[in-house]
């Protein structure tokens, strides 16, 4: 994945990251040389996954929590 300097939103269908999901594909990111105040929607296929457009950096310092009593999973800051 390629972003010119100038770009300041990214948008990712889920489908095609290789089960990798949004917290570990944006350290992914850093760890490459994208700015953390990229925005960064995600998608599958044509489906916007979250509704709230949030910066790389933000989706890096979090993690994935999965519910132990039948609600949704959901993200934590670490």
């Amino acid at each position: 994945m390629n972003l010119a300097p100038s770009e300041t939103e990214l948008t990712i269908d889920l489908n095609h990251t290789k089960g990798k999901g949004p917290s570990d594909i944006c350290r992914d990111l850093i760890a490459k040389g994208v700015s953390p105040e990229t925005e960064v929607k995600f998608y599958r296929d044509s489906t916007l996954c979250f509704l709230k457009p949030t910066t790389i950096g933000a989706w890096a310092g979090m993690r994935p929590i999965e519910s132990q009593d039948g609600r949704p999973m959901r993200f934590v800051k670490v």
